[in-house]
């Protein structure tokens, strides 16, 4: 659930232009998490076998394959 809050908070603050950092180790937290353990509303399955997540602006990426 703090995963999906923080990801959200970015999604409604950077359109509207509101700044806030959050230092990038805790991004990755989050970023992990959803990659290697997705709460169970997301329901990726193996959607993500054979594909490479990236977030460009922290350097975070994980899995092979295509982008």
């Amino acid at each position: 659930m703090l995963t999906d809050v923080l990801l959200r908070d970015y999604d409604i603050r950077v359109p509207l232009g509101i700044a806030r950092d959050v230092p990038e180790d805790r991004l990755w937290v989050a970023f992990q998490h959803l990659a290697a353990k997705p709460s169970s509303g997301y329901r990726v399955g193996s959607r993500l076998a054979g594909l490479r997540l990236e977030v460009v602006d922290t350097g975070w990426t994980s899995g092979t394959g295509a982008r």
